[in-house]
């Protein structure tokens, strides 16, 4: 988006006027130079890099024709253009999709991404929100969505991924059926284990593998620590916000929303 860029490299000089106002000078005896530089100024500038990256990962291109179509678009073409755009825009292939439906959410959140399912949750109570709050929610829950694929993509962690919602689901059959049988409960595992390691080798074929010792193997791995559930310590709204994936999540929406704002007026 240019008038997100244009922001970027306005703030970027601004910074540097800033930073050059308390130089440290520096005298070269051998070649009787003077040099003025500053440690701070360099640690900054390359801290201001860093977040210039960081927001052109998480920005997925919208125009101002994009916008315009969207915002006479009824509720179902909306989400369905929106999580086309937004697919393409983080890396989701066609095949692996999330199902989005309305739903009655009582714990008060807008949206919701499941990772068992790979399916995305509106609460019905903000469909009369802005366009604009909307594409926000579902940039915030699609990078969940994302996350999710690059923990079962990553070597080695992808088989506790499976292992782990394989038993979940399966102490969901047995809280609902109290008689099952321990035969019974191996068999409903066994199922679910075989359902998700195909579902995983699907999104390996379509997005690839990230190597076991990379940067990126590291971060997916503080994701998955991030979202299992444990009957010790309940995951709460205070807990969940601080994890890394949410961080993540909810820059990801804020760029989403500013993005779609900045197209919006530029179409006026």
């Amino acid at each position: 988006m240019k008038i997100i860029n244009k922001f970027i490299n306005t703030s970027k000089r601004i910074t540097e006027n800033k930073l050059l106002k308390r130089p440290q000078i520096k005298i070269n005896q051998e070649d009787d130079v003077i040099q003025i530089s500053s440690k701070k100024q360099n640690s900054n500038i390359s801290r201001f890099a860093k977040m210039k990256e960081l927001i052109k990962s998480k920005m997925v291109h919208l125009d101002k024709m994009t916008v315009k179509e969207l915002e006479v678009a009824d509720f179902g073409e909306f989400l369905t253009k929106s999580q086309r755009i937004i697919s393409e825009g983080i890396g989701i292939p066609k095949g692996l999709y999330a199902n989005i439906f309305p739903e009655e959410i009582h714990n008060g959140a807008a949206m919701y991404y499941d990772w068992a399912t790979n399916r995305i949750a509106i609460n019905v109570e903000v469909l009369n929100k802005s366009k604009s709050c909307l594409f926000s929610g579902l940039r915030h829950e699609m990078e969940h969505q994302k996350q999710a694929f690059d923990v079962f993509r990553t070597e080695g962690l992808g088989n506790d991924v499976v292992k782990y919602f394989a038993k979940l689901q399966t102490d969901g059959a047995i809280e609902a059926n109290e008689a099952i049988t321990p035969k019974e409960i191996q068999e409903i595992y066994l199922d679910f284990s075989k359902r998700y390691e195909k579902y995983r080798q699907k999104i390996v074929e379509k997005m690839g593998i990230i190597p076991a010792n990379s940067k990126q193997a590291k971060i997916t791995g503080e994701y998955f620590e991030s979202i299992k559930i444990r009957p010790d310590n309940p995951a709460s709204i205070k807990t969940e916000i601080g994890t890394p994936c949410e961080q993540e999540a909810y820059f990801a929406g804020f760029i989403g929303r500013i993005e779609y704002l900045a197209a919006k007026w530029l179409s006026l």
